[in-house]
């Protein structure tokens, strides 16, 4: 993205901080994808992040609870790391006498027990270097206004195009790195019809690649019949989210695959940075 020649302006320093903000925000994104780390988890936040790492002092509880059997032994050692709701529910079953349904239950809402998948992710991104760790929802909502504010910024001219086509490439290169569905992080614009357009594409590639590991097991098992149902759900969603898109503008409904170049414009302007974070793999 690019400054423009005016820096005394009030409005170019709002310009200036939400460039800055986009580009170390987005530069995480890249970095956990290239070493292999789900780049956005957009339904996790700071709340569940407490959940997790802020252990309770074993003298506030007053009993035997579920939330006390997640970070404790029952003869008060402290687990190292606490219970998941599938590790909690054989737990509870087994203290409490109930059936695995009501177990799990409890599990879910007595206790701040989360699922496996979000607490290995969690405890992935907590081990990880800053400017490596992935977006969480609170992240993803600050790196969407900032590309947002760019985009938008009061300035004329070329400047201000290529800072439109480049903010569009960003929202379709998030729409592309997220592996679930999930509704465009975007106000209603071009940022969000990119954002949609890239994340159906994405998941229409997800679903067929799940769907050819399947055919290729022997006998014609599935690999993850769960799994793969759940990749068809997340693509027709995506598509769903997309007519909506691009309904709300009166548009025609584009081919699945969008029609946007990501490769980088030659905009007339000064370049605040020229390097390719995928060049650091």
């Amino acid at each position: 993205m690019f400054y423009t020649t005016q820096a005394e302006s009030a409005d170019v320093d709002v310009y200036h901080d939400a460039l800055v903000t986009a580009e170390s925000l987005l530069d995480r994104v890249l970095r956990a994808h290239v070493i292999g780390v789900r780049a956005i988890q957009p339904e996790l936040g700071y709340a569940h992040e407490r959940r997790l790492l802020v252990r309770p002092r074993r003298g506030s509880f007053s009993g035997l609870s579920a939330e006390y059997l997640r970070w404790f032994e029952v003869d008060g050692r402290s687990r190292e790391v606490p219970l998941t709701i599938e590790e909690l529910t054989p737990v509870l079953t087994c203290h409490f006498g109930v059936g695995t349904a009501e177990a799990t239950h409890m599990a879910i809402a007595e206790s701040g027990a989360l699922p496996a998948a979000d607490q290995a992710w969690l405890l992935n991104r907590a081990q990880l270097l800053p400017s490596h760790r992935p977006l969480h929802g609170p992240d993803l909502a600050i790196l969407c206004r900032a590309i947002e504010s760019a985009e938008s910024a009061p300035i004329a001219g070329a400047v201000a195009v290529s800072n439109a086509d480049i903010a569009r490439r960003a929202a379709a290169i998030l729409g592309a790195m997220t592996d679930v569905f999930m509704p465009s992080p975007f106000r209603p614009g071009p940022l969000s019809q990119a954002f949609a357009a890239f994340h159906a594409d994405h998941l229409s590639r997800v679903s067929g690649a799940g769907g050819l590991a399947n055919r290729a097991r022997p006998e014609g098992t599935f690999v993850d019949v769960a799994r793969w149902f759940a990749a068809k759900r997340d693509r027709m969603l995506a598509l769903g989210h997309l007519w909506r898109e691009i309904e709300g503008r009166g548009d025609q409904i584009p081919q699945v695959r969008p029609a946007i170049d990501l490769a980088p414009a030659t905009p007339a302007g000064r370049s605040v940075r020229t390097e390719d974070p995928s060049n650091e793999r």
